[in-house]
């Protein structure tokens, strides 16, 4: 990563089975299953307020300068990442989005992020987010004019070399 940076690495608050596994958030299945759920109301509220919460600390207690700090997530840390960008535009200067869509519950609010870079990333066959989501959360960022690119990668639920030095390259671009 740029030098520039200040890397803070955060692991999702909730255990599920399985050693070593973290969720940020349990997920509403409502809408038909894994292929359309949407984040569980009450803990992606908490998880949203636990990231901002947590940058807000970093900087206090490293003196970071505020003014560089991103976000950067995977799967549910980047629906985490996307929505938090929404909800205070002015305390992230860019995110990268891996494998994850635009939660509903933000959808409305895009144009707050307006002008804010966004790198959304995605697998051509991934089988739990499917890439068509991915898609439309990059399409509702563009409309509501956030700086997009948004880019698939033939993987699954994963990432690759060539999308790890496409965000390094990306991040490169904003300092």
């Amino acid at each position: 990563l740029p030098e520039e940076l200040h890397v803070l690495s955060v692991r999702a608050p909730q255990s599920m089975d399985g050693p070593d596994s973290y969720t940020w958030y349990d997920l509403d299945l409502s809408a038909g299953g894994l292929h359309a759920s949407q984040p569980d109301a009450d803990g992606f509220r908490r998880s949203l307020d636990l990231v901002h919460e947590f940058v807000e600390e970093a900087i206090e207690a490293y003196d970071l300068d505020p003014d560089r700090i991103g976000l950067l997530g995977f799967s549910q840390g980047s629906i985490t990442s996307l929505s938090a960008l929404i909800e205070r535009p002015d305390a992230y200067r860019w995110v990268v989005a891996l494998n994850g869509y635009l939660a509903e519950s933000h959808a409305a609010d895009v144009e707050r992020a307006e002008g804010k870079p966004v790198f959304l990333g995605c697998g051509s066959a991934d089988q739990v987010i499917p890439p068509a989501r991915a898609e439309h959360a990059a399409e509702t960022l563009e409309a509501g004019g956030v700086d997009i690119r948004f880019e698939t990668y033939n993987v699954g639920h994963g990432t690759t070399p060539t999308e790890i030095s496409d965000v390094l390259a990306w991040l490169e671009t904003r300092y």
